[in-house]
Parts: C-alpha cells; structure tokens; sequence
C-alpha cells in the first residue's frame, strides 16, 4: 500500500510538472508571436482600408460549420499584414456566435490586430475583453499585450502596473523574463 502511495505521489509531481512545461511553452511560442508581430508592425506601415475583394469576402455570412476555417482565414490574413481583413473577419465570426474555445481567440486577436496598426488603446479594450471569458488558454498573452500597449503609448506609469500585474498573474510563464526586463527599464 505504501508503495503505492509513493508512486501516486510520484506520477502527481511528474505530472504537476508536465503541466508546468506545456503552460511555459506555449507562453514562449506566444512571446515569440509578440516580437514577430512587434517587427512586423514596425516594418510595414498598417494597411487604411479593406480592399474591395476583401470587404466581397467579409460580407458573406459565416457559417457556423465553417468557424474554424473563417478564424484560420482571419489568421492568415494577419500573418500576411493585412491586419484590417483580419480584424472584420474575426469581428464576424465573432457576430455569428461561434464556438466558445474560438471566441476569445478571436476576440485577443482582433486586439492584435489594433496593436499591430499601432491603435493601441483600441488594442487595450480588446486585451481586456479577453478576461471576460471564465475560461481562456489567452489570458497570460492578453495581459502582456495590455502592457506592451501601454508601453508603446508611452504611459510608463500603466505599462509598469499591467507588467508588476503580469508577473503577479503568471510568475512561471516564459513572458515574465520580458516583463521583468522591460520593468527593470523604467
């Protein structure tokens, strides 16, 4: 019996550990975006307007069968820069109500969206919206963008509360060596 209870401890803390793991690597890959998404913002002025292949393609209504292809479109197109594409196609999807594990998804990208053409208060409310959702793999990436926004707006005072927050949050994410770094800056 006793061995038995040891190796149940044993496999708790394997797992306990794993856990830590699969949380720390997926921030990283989330961190890693961040700075993709920071250079590419940089690089490339934002896009004014939809084009009118585009605006064709977003007026067409969403099926809900179709959701996670729609929220893959919307991605690509992100990737691609064409960050206002982006943006109204997730806001669609989003008006056609789609499944919750794709709705903050799509409500933290629309905030990236902002952030990557530089409408960074726009970026904030979006971030935010993120924690309205009572269960979201986004919220540690929603809190460090909240912060990232207000360190590009130049408002030291809320980017050093939104990372001292972050760091509260999510200690063991691979964001808090960032945040840290940047509040060891101000």
């Amino acid at each position: 019996m006793n061995k038995l209870r040891v190796q149940n401890d044993s496999l708790k803390i394997q797992l306990a550990s794993l856990e830590q793991t699969n949380r720390s690597n997926v921030a990283r890959a989330a961190d890693l975006e961040t700075q993709l998404h920071d250079l590419q913002a940089k690089a490339a002025p934002p896009p004014s307007s939809l084009s009118p292949t585009a605006a064709k393609t977003i007026s067409e209504p969403i099926r809900p069968r179709n959701a996670t292809d729609a929220y893959d479109s919307a991605l690509r197109l992100f990737r691609s820069r064409n960050y206002g594409e982006s943006a109204s196609m997730l806001e669609q999807l989003l008006n056609n109500k789609p499944p919750l594990d794709l709705a903050d998804n799509c409500v933290y990208w629309i905030g990236e969206c902002a952030y990557a053409m530089k409408q960074y208060k726009e970026a904030i409310d979006q971030f935010r919206k993120v924690f309205e959702f009572k269960v979201s793999e986004k919220k540690d990436d929603a809190q460090i963008m909240i912060a990232n926004s207000y360190y590009a707006l130049g408002d030291k005072a809320a980017a050093k509360k939104e990372y001292t927050l972050f760091i509260e949050k999510y200690p063991a994410s691979p964001y808090a060596k960032r945040a840290k770094e940047r509040l060891a800056g101000f």
